[in-house]
């Protein structure tokens, strides 16, 4: 019994001469909301765990966490890495990385970063979150920055930093060698090619069927009218086929004219795959014509 009570004495002393070093809590962080691509659609990327739901892993886009040394966020370079010594990438992770497995996918991310020795640091450095619209640095065109965060120093509330970021939409390049009115980040995009204005021979430019949303490597997918026909009350209905989202406007011309004046209001399409509108405007004696356009939305 004495034995035991002097050891228990000896590791006692020994405990406490031994001074406790200040834990290091890494700082967590996510995605405050859904993060969509250039079209519109959620990042790809589901978590690994996934697989245990039922759900087949899919590798999410790419996301970074970068140091803002000097308190700058600079746009990166047109390969995605980071335009100046300034930011420096610290982490790496995916779409999908500490989401939900079980749904589908979310377009969101979170993780925790143990970078940064806060209880060595007198001053808060600024971080932010860097997302891209593809897989691999190689296939990114677009990208979206979050908002400056201060990782706070020993002492200090230790929050978590909730990335803010609505899309990966912001151009990578946008410089446009063709000429076309497609920038080199959409061009990337689309797969068409940035020295040639219209890369499916139709006739169409890469531009104009990008904001019609038809096939630029597709000569057959291009915006026609389908057919015109007379209505008993003297009018003419056309028919063209659309692409949902699309904002469509007929016009009437003269044969061969490339102006016009507006023979209907305009028509957003809404998933129907043939729009039609009834023409009474324009509709008169002697030969004309009826041409579909596209309008684009005022910014």
């Amino acid at each position: 019994m004495k034995r035991f009570q002097i050891l228990c004495c000896l590791l006692s002393v020994l405990w406490a001469g031994t001074p406790l070093l200040a834990q290091e809590t890494p700082l967590t962080f996510g995605a405050a909301y859904p993060i969509v691509n250039e079209v519109g659609d959620l990042l790809p990327g589901r978590n690994v765990s996934s697989v245990y739901w039922g759900l087949p892993y899919v590798t999410g886009a790419v996301v970074q966490i970068l140091h803002a040394i000097d308190g700058v966020i600079y746009p990166p370079n047109p390969d995605g890495s980071p335009g100046s010594t300034n930011n420096v990438v610290i982490q790496s992770l995916r779409i999908g990385d500490g989401a939900d497995g079980s749904v589908s996918e979310s377009g969101l991310f979170s993780g925790s970063l143990g970078y940064f020795p806060r209880s060595s640091m007198t001053e808060s450095p600024l971080i932010f979150a860097r997302v891209f619209n593809r897989e691999a640095l190689d296939d990114v065109s677009f990208y979206g920055d979050s908002q400056l965060y201060e990782v706070p120093v020993l002492g200090d509330p230790y929050g978590r930093f909730m990335a803010e970021i609505d899309c990966a939409c912001v151009p990578l390049d946008a410089t446009d060698e063709d000429g076309d009115g497609l920038n080199a980040s959409w061009e990337k995009s689309l797969g068409t090619n940035p020295q040639v204005p219209d890369t499916d021979g139709d006739g169409i430019s890469d531009y104009h069927e990008q904001i019609a949303k038809t096939d630029p490597l597709s000569s057959g997918s291009y915006l026609e009218v389908d057919q015109i026909e007379w209505t008993a009350g003297g009018g003419m209905r056309v028919y063209w086929r659309s692409e949902s989202g699309v904002i469509y406007q007929v016009v009437a011309a003269d044969i061969g004219s490339l102006s016009g004046v507006a023979a209907s209001e305009s028509i957003l399409a809404d998933g129907a795959p043939v729009l039609s509108v009834l023409v009474t405007n324009g509709v008169g004696a002697g030969a004309g014509q009826f041409r579909v356009r596209v309008l684009t939305p005022s910014p």
